[in-house]
C-alpha cells in the first residue's frame, strides 16, 4: 500500500489528520517559504495550508506553484478558498494514487517551457481549470494569477496565447468568466459611460414626461399640461380626458438642454480616465476570460513532452517534416517533375529569437512570432507548404518553380519586415534546391537532408 507524504503548512499535524482518509506521514512545513529546502518538495505528495490571514495563505500558495519541484502537487486550503488551490475530493484516497501515478508519468520536461508547464499542471488533475481573476492592476481588469506567476504578465498577449493553444488544440474553453471592454487607444478598462445627446453629443440632457395633444398637436412637458386635477391642453385649452383619443405620450422623451433637441433615446459613450479618449462603444474593445481544461493534444503534450502534427486539414495548414519528406519524395517522381522543373526549400529564421527569449515572455514572443507568420501566410499560395522546424525557424516548399519566383517572394518578405515597425524579429533567408541535394528520391534520405538544412 502506498504511503503519502502530506506536508503542513500554517496548520498542525492534528487539523489535517483529520480530513485525509490515506496512509501518509504528515509533517510541519516552516510558514516562512524562503526558509524551505526545495530539494524536500520533490518528496512531498500534497500540502495542506491554513492560518488565518489570507496574505500568509497567498504568499504559500503562489511560492509552491512557481516552483518546479511543486507547481504540479496538489494545494488544499484547511479554511477558505484560494484561485490557484485545488477542489478537495470526494475519495481522497483514490484521488492520491491517481494524481502520485500522473506525475510520476511526466517527462524530465515537463517544466520546459510555457506549454508544458500548463499542460503538466492541468494534466496531473484534470478537474483543474485555468481561471482568471479580478486585478485591478491590470489594464483589461482581470489576469490568469498562473501565467503571471510563471512570467507572463501582459493580459493581452496571453489571451491572445490562450486563444492559440486552443486553436491547437492543448486547451479548451469550459465556461466564459466575464467579459471586460477596453479603451480602443490605450486598451484600459477605466472607463465611465455616460450618457449623450443624439444630435450634438452634449452630455446635458434629461427625461422628461411630456404629452402630444391631438386636437391642435401641441406637444410639451406634461407640467404645462396640468389645470389643478384634470389635463388642458395650454394651446387650444381643449381638455384632455382619454389617453389614446385625446392625447398620448410621445415616444421621444429625452431633452438635451444644450440643443433643446427632444429624441427617442440617448448615445453613450465611454469616457476613458486613463488616456482621455472618448469611445464610442462600437470601438470598445471586448475581452473574454474563459475557464481552461486540458484538451486531447494537451495531454499528448504532458505524457510525451511532444506533440504530433497531424495532416494538413487544409492546404495552408502547417505539416509536419514527415509529411514534408514524404510530400517531396512524391514530388520528384512525378511526371511534372521529370520535365527538368527545380523545386525549392526556403529556410526562414527569426536570427534574434534568442536575444529576444532572453527579453520578453514567452506570449510576447509568440505573439511577435504569430504576427510574423500570419503576414507571411498573406504572401503565400495554396502550392507552398510549411513546416515549423524550431520555434524560431520555418521551412517552407516552393514546387517547380523558378529563380524569379524566389527573387520575388524575398523581396515581398524584406517588404513585409520593414513594414512590421512594432515587430522586433530579424528575419533571414536562405534558399535549398531540391533536385541537387537528393539523389535517390527516397524519404528517409529527405528527411535526413531536411533536418540538415535545418540545423
Amino acid at each position: 500500500m502506498i504511503k503519502y507524504v502530506i506536508a503542513c503548512i500554517n496548520c498542525s499535524v492534528e487539523e489535517v489528520s483529520q480530513l485525509v482518509s490515506v496512509d501518509a506521514d504528515l509533517i510541519e512545513l516552516s510558514s516562512n517559504m524562503d526558509a524551505v529546502e526545495l530539494a524536500e518538495l520533490n518528496n512531498i505528495d500534497a500540502f495542506f495550508i491554513g492560518g488565518d490571514s489570507d496574505a500568509v495563505s497567498d504568499e504559500a500558495v503562489n511560492w509552491l506553484r512557481v516552483k518546479n519541484e511543486s507547481f504540479i502537487t496538489p494545494i488544499f486550503m484547511v479554511h477558505g478558498h484560494h484561485l490557484l488551490a485545488d477542489t478537495f475530493p470526494a475519495d481522497f484516497a483514490s484521488y492520491m494514487n491517481t494524481t502520485k501515478r500522473q506525475a510520476q508519468s511526466l517527462p524530465n520536461n515537463f517544466a520546459d517551457g510555457l506549454q508544458h508547464r500548463l499542460c503538466s499542471y492541468l494534466y496531473v488533475d484534470q478537474r483543474r481549470q485555468l481561471s482568471a481573476g479580478q486585478d485591478l492592476t491590470s489594464k483589461k481588469g482581470f489576469r490568469y494569477p498562473l501565467l503571471k506567476l510563471w512570467g507572463n504578465s501582459d493580459t493581452d498577449n496571453v489571451l491572445y496565447w490562450l486563444a492559440q493553444q486552443a486553436g491547437d488544440g492543448l486547451i479548451k474553453p469550459v465556461s466564459l468568466i466575464t467579459r471586460t471592454r477596453s479603451c480602443a487607444v490605450c486598451d484600459s478598462t477605466l472607463l465611465n459611460y455616460i450618457d449623450t445627446c443624439s444630435a450634438c453629443n452634449s452630455i446635458d440632457i434629461s427625461t422628461e414626461e411630456a404629452l402630444h395633444c391631438f386636437t391642435c398637436g401641441n406637444i410639451g412637458k406634461q407640467s404645462k399640461f396640468q389645470r389643478g386635477n384634470k389635463l388642458e391642453c395650454p394651446n387650444c385649452l381643449t381638455q384632455l380626458r382619454h389617453i389614446g383619443t385625446d392625447y398620448d405620450r410621445p415616444i421621444e422623451n429625452i431633452r438635451c438642454n444644450s440643443c433643446n433637441r427632444l429624441s427617442v433615446a440617448s448615445s453613450t459613450r465611454a469616457h476613458c480616465y486613463s488616456c482621455h479618449h472618448d469611445n464610442s462603444i462600437e470601438d470598445l474593445v471586448a475581452n473574454d476570460f474563459y475557464n481552461y481544461e486540458i484538451a486531447i493534444h494537451g495531454i499528448e503534450l504532458a505524457q510525451k513532452g511532444r506533440v504530433s502534427v497531424p495532416l494538413a486539414k487544409d492546404i495552408t495548414d502547417v505539416v509536419g517534416i514527415d509529411h514534408l519528406a514524404w510530400l517531396i519524395c512524391w514530388m520528384l517522381n512525378s511526371e511534372e517533375n521529370a520535365n527538368g522543373n527545380d523545386s525549392f526549400i526556403l529556410k526562414i529564421t527569426a536570427s534574434n529569437y534568442a536575444e529576444l527569449k532572453a527579453k520578453n515572455t514567452e506570449t510576447e514572443l509568440a505573439a511577435y512570432v504569430s504576427a510574423f507568420t500570419q503576414r507571411l501566410s498573406s504572401l503565400l499560395s495554396g502550392r507552398n507548404t510549411k513546416v515549423h522546424i524550431r520555434e524560431d525557424q520555418l521551412l517552407v516548399l516552393f514546387p517547380y518553380s523558378d529563380t524569379a519566383t524566389l527573387e520575388k517572394f524575398a523581396q515581398q518578405l524584406s517588404d513585409l519586415a520593414k513594414d512590421s515597425v512594432e515587430n522586433p524579429l530579424y528575419i533571414s533567408v536562405s534558399q535549398h534546391v531540391i533536385g541537387e541535394n537528393v539523389s535517390n528520391h527516397s524519404s528517409q534520405e529527405i528527411l535526413a537532408w531536411l533536418q540538415n538544412i535545418s540545423e
